[in-house]
């Protein structure tokens, strides 16, 4: 698919320009939406085993958007009690020692989510939660977002606690988990984008929208924010949009306080978004 970014794109830092001179500290989000025709169904790939759409869909990145491993605050989300887990994680022969920010059971992550949302989402770079209680929590989201709107905040990530294959041997060295196959997920994590897939697959009257973060301002460069865009909207098409191009309306990319800058759009009489710029 062909994308025409140049002049979406310029208009991005042009409006951030402004934006950082009033406060040089921020950091602006870039996303990608990929909007589908009318009555157009969404894929659900399965992911490491999880065919559901509570797990959200992730996106391997050319460019790096968010902090590394070791700069990143992590917070990990395991079963009751807390104290087991974090004697494996957090002792001194781990490797993920220094990995996370917090660990924290379900149990306790209940009351903190719902006493306040919106912090639990700025307080940390990432959430993760141990596959085996990933639905728990997902829901902790869903009854909430009955009440307020958490359509900014992404859902925390599964992650396997042991190596698909390997729990009969983990099981037997009595094992809860492994830091390195653990912390291996999280870097590859960090390294990707995600998109938060509708609770509904099948629309049965308007369109959808599949959003992905591809970049910041000022932190990646013009041709970083392009080719991760471009990165992110193959794969959505390709991969999540029953129909593909054929049934992707337009795509487009914004930051917080730019209206939607158009990169492609569905041909409409034979003329492209190339070809009306």
């Amino acid at each position: 698919m062909k994308l025409t970014q140049k002049p979406a794109i310029k208009a991005l830092f042009k409006s951030a320009k402004q934006e950082l001179t009033e406060d040089p500290n921020q950091r602006i989000p870039v996303h990608l939406t990929v909007t589908t025709t009318s009555k157009t169904n969404v894929r659900v790939p399965g992911q490491r085993g999880m065919n559901n759409i509570s797990v959200p869909y992730v996106i391997p990145l050319h460019h790096k958007i968010h902090k590394s491993i070791s700069q990143a605050k992590i917070l990990l989300i395991v079963p009751h009690p807390t104290a087991k887990y974090a004697e494996i994680f957090q002792a001194d022969e781990a490797s993920t020692k220094d990995t996370f920010a917090d660990i924290i059971s379900v149990k306790k992550f209940r009351p903190k989510l719902r006493k306040d949302p919106l912090s639990v989402g700025k307080d940390f770079d990432l959430i993760v939660a141990d596959s085996r209680i990933h639905e728990e929590v997902v829901e902790c989201y869903d009854r909430l977002s009955k009440k307020i709107s958490l359509r900014h905040l992404t859902k925390p990530f599964p992650i396997r606690f042991i190596q698909p294959g390997k729990e009969d041997d983990a099981r037997d060295a009595n094992m809860f988990a492994d830091p390195d196959y653990v912390k291996a997920q999280v870097r590859g994590l960090l390294r990707s984008t995600s998109v938060t897939l509708p609770r509904s697959m099948a629309c049965e009257q308007g369109a959808v929208n599949l959003t992905a973060l591809v970049g910041y301002l000022p932190d990646n460069t013009a041709k970083e924010i392009e080719e991760n865009s471009h990165r992110v909207a193959n794969n959505i098409v390709d991969n999540l949009v029953d129909g593909g191009a054929r049934s992707t309306k337009t795509i487009y990319i914004k930051s917080p306080k730019t209206v939607g800058l158009p990169i492609w759009r569905l041909e409409k009489e034979g003329q492209t978004l190339e070809e009306e710029e």
